[in-house]
């Protein structure tokens, strides 16, 4: 998962979504919406902001980014992470 890539997604949604004025602001309440949800926390966007914050002032210099972090993000511009296992097991064949 290239961090810099999924950032760009989410912002590109996100303002789509709710305009250059307010992109941010609503992402940081989807993720903080998104994470309590998941955890059971009860936290403010304000615990959230300067975090993500960070994040999106730095994107081309990101070289990882959690899993959960990039979950919570998608799923506050309507998206999800989908991850398929595939096995590539060879098999020889009696002739």
């Amino acid at each position: 998962m290239n961090p810099e890539i999924v950032l760009k997604l989410v912002k590109d949604k996100a303002i789509a979504k709710w305009g250059e004025d307010y992109w941010f602001a609503q992402l940081v309440r989807g993720y903080t919406e998104a994470e309590n949800n998941a955890t059971g926390k009860k936290l403010k966007p304000l615990q959230r902001r300067s975090q993500i914050e960070k994040l999106f002032n730095d994107m081309a210099n990101q070289d990882r980014l959690a899993l959960k972090t990039a979950a919570y993000l998608l799923k506050a511009v309507g998206g999800e992470i989908e991850i398929v296992f595939v096995s590539r097991e060879t098999a020889k064949l009696s002739v």
